[in-house]
């Protein structure tokens, strides 16, 4: 018998086994894990002096209180939500928001351009008294559309800008520096 050619072993051969592939998983979003949730609370209530809770010992005797071991790790599963819910009770949370988008209008920098501007205003030198054109005058100085995208050199650049402005015009200014 002669031996057989490569192609011809490839095809005697029987076929390779199946790859046992594991089905994919669905993925749920991922959301942060108890213990980070409770070590953030747990830094707010140190922070906040929550009293009770103001050291690192303090919280240890807390869980050994209320689940007999004195690690977050040893509390059942079943239980680890109850410990940032009683975070949340005392009030961990509360009153967080969003900042407001129209935060830069209460920036001091903003306040003291704005008092400026209304100061030569005033005094005659600028048309329109309004934010508008506050607005207006820091892109024609700055390039950049608003305020709010300014870095602190460029607010402080605009706000030497308008107290020159003011003194060659001689407009007092009740604004101190």
């Amino acid at each position: 018998m002669e031996p057989l050619t490569a192609s011809e072993r490839r095809r005697a051969a029987p076929p390779p086994a199946e790859v046992h592939r594991p089905a994919p998983r669905a993925t749920k979003p991922m959301e942060p894990n108890i213990y980070a949730k409770v070590g953030m609370a747990r830094k707010w209530a140190m922070d906040q002096r929550i009293p009770g809770l103001e050291t690192d010992e303090a919280y240890y005797d807390m869980l050994q209180d209320r689940y007999g071991v004195r690690s977050l790790k040893l509390v059942p599963k079943a239980k680890q939500a109850e410990v940032f819910a009683h975070f949340v009770a005392l009030g961990y949370g509360a009153g967080r928001s969003q900042p407001s988008s129209d935060a830069w209008a209460r920036s001091p920098l903003w306040l003291k351009a704005r008092c400026i501007w209304h100061a030569l205003a005033a005094a005659g030198e600028v048309r329109n008294n309004t934010d508008d054109a506050l607005l207006a005058y820091v892109k024609r100085q700055t390039g950049v559309d608003h305020w709010r995208w300014l870095n602190a050199y460029q607010c402080h650049r605009i706000i030497e800008a308008l107290k020159k402005w003011a003194a060659r015009k001689n407009v007092p200014l009740n604004v101190d520096g």
